[in-house]
């Protein structure tokens, strides 16, 4: 008989495995725990498969995934179901989020399941919702806040319920502010950063000394990443500077199309879709200078990885700090600008001045291995998951 302790049991809630922000955190940091200490599975409720590009990295680290089940595992979980009536309330509960993971009633048999382990870690608090009715407490509960307020059309913790303990990890000290006004404003919060194995990441930055300049942007296209104000700021580059705008990313570009139309830049704008490797996308096409999104400092994993390759950024900033501030703050690697014109004409000074560009790029490069680093936050989420599980060995 082994006298080893055993190992924390660790389910992950997430809706898709699909290649994005909260996937690629799942990923990383599945990859960095402990295994010795961490059993780690997976719950997605969307038609998870090869197709999906998470799916395929964490079944090659050898993670359960549990998505549809059938025949004799669904036969065995049968019997956990909860009754009927229980099911309708679930269902009314979930609202649009059980769109998201209608899947778990018919498939997964929810109780049961859960109860299998130690702590339950939520990434995007629409998956708690999902199954925020069907959980006793929170006592085994955390959950992972990987999106900012702004990117939803709606509130979105007005759904948290009063006299429940809530404990949030967030990337972002702005997120803890956002939780003001809801049922989670005294919930413990605890700081765990987007971040990645960085061993072996190059710099690769060496744009093409003539030819029209390339912005790059790396985002889906969706309503939820607010693109509309570079899309602005792109129109009026272009009528300074000899530039066209690489748009990478999946989504529906139709409405995102129309605002090029009645910019009259969509014969600037080229569309190469999703880049399922970043790296190659970025030694292929060498942009001059990429434009993302950031909340003051706060920046998401496509910043990350391009900046490791020290690929030069500017960001249009919906946060509140003055750019002063956060260039401070950061060494100069996160230059934010809160309106279009600064962002135009900031662009167009460093398009000018090459080699300004390339220390820029350098300057971000040491700014994300010093604090992006998934070696340095590990411990972090380690140490929560053993605050609140059980004792080990028991």
């Amino acid at each position: 008989m082994s006298d080893a302790p055993r190992r924390l049991r660790v389910l992950f809630v997430i809706p898709s495995l699909a290649q994005a922000g909260a996937e690629r955190y799942l990923y990383e940091y599945t990859r960095a725990l402990d295994p010795a200490r961490f059993e780690i599975e997976v719950l997605t409720s969307e038609g998870t498969g090869e197709a999906d590009f998470y799916y395929r990295k964490l079944r090659a680290l050898g993670v359960p995934i549990h998505t549809r089940l059938s025949g004799a595992r669904l036969a065995i979980l049968q019997a956990m179901l909860p009754d009927r009536r229980r099911l309708r309330e679930v269902k009314r509960t979930i609202g649009r989020a059980g769109a998201a993971l209608g899947e778990l009633e018919r498939s997964l048999r929810l109780r049961g399941l859960l109860e299998r382990f130690d702590i339950i870690s939520f990434l995007q608090i629409e998956a708690y919702y999902a199954l925020q009715s069907v959980l006793p407490d929170n006592e085994r509960v955390l959950i992972h806040l990987m999106s900012h307020r702004f990117q939803y059309d709606a509130p979105i913790y007005d759904r948290l319920v009063s006299g429940r303990k809530y404990r949030f990890l967030v990337f972002d000290e702005n997120q803890i502010q956002e939780l003001r006004g809801s049922a989670g404003e005294h919930g413990e919060t605890t700081i765990v950063p987007l971040a990645l194995d960085l061993t072996g990441r190059e710099s690769l930055y060496d744009p093409p000394g003539s030819g029209k300049k390339r912005i790059a942007i790396y985002s889906r296209i969706d309503p939820s990443r607010r693109l509309e104000p570079m899309m602005y700021a792109f129109q009026g580059l272009a009528r300074r500077t000899d530039a066209e705008l690489w748009l990478y990313g999946r989504g529906d570009a139709t409405a995102l199309g129309n605002l090029l139309d009645v910019l009259r830049i969509r014969d600037r704008v080229i569309l190469p879709g999703h880049q399922e490797d970043l790296e190659a996308s970025l030694r292929r096409d060498q942009p001059h200078l990429v434009w993302m999104i950031s909340i003051d400092g706060a920046v998401g994993y496509g910043t990350v990885e391009v900046g490791t390759f020290g690929v030069p950024m500017a960001f249009f900033n919906f946060g509140g700090e003055p750019e002063e501030v956060v260039r401070a703050r950061t060494n100069g690697a996160i230059n934010t600008f809160a309106s279009v014109p600064e962002l135009v004409d900031w662009s167009a000074r460093m398009l000018a001045d090459q080699p300004a560009l390339t220390a820029l790029g350098q300057r971000i490069r040491e700014y994300v291995r010093a604090t992006y680093d998934i070696e340095k936050s590990a411990p972090i989420l380690a140490a929560q998951y053993e605050r609140i599980g059980p004792a080990r060995g028991t």
